[in-house]
């Protein structure tokens, strides 16, 4: 769990993505995430047991009103965009609104 958190802190994201062999996104861990799970053995859990399985994506091409919306329905606030199931960015509301994308 420290090298999570020390990731996360290094990216700035407020998320980290979870990769197989195959580079194919398999899970989720975003800040909530970690203090949903806060307990005294925290640092000993694994990124298994914190992340979110299966999360949700968006397509490169989804247009950015699209993808505001699904941020909003899903009430969360960042999202990775998957290519073949192969991570190549994310989106965060903030992106959104910094840009004027209501």
């Amino acid at each position: 769990m420290s090298q999570v958190l020390i990731t996360m802190t290094e990216k700035s994201f407020g998320c980290l993505g979870i990769v197989d062999e195959t580079g194919s996104l398999i899970g989720f861990t975003s800040d909530g995430d970690l203090r949903r799970h806060m307990n005294a053995n925290f640092l000993d859990a694994r990124t298994g047991d914190v992340m979110t399985r299966n999360p949700l994506t968006l397509a490169p091409d989804i247009p950015a009103p699209g993808a505001l919306r699904t941020l909003n329905a899903a009430r969360i606030t960042r999202v990775f965009v998957v290519k073949n199931d192969k991570p190549v960015g994310i989106v965060h509301i903030h992106d959104r609104l910094r840009i004027g994308i209501t």
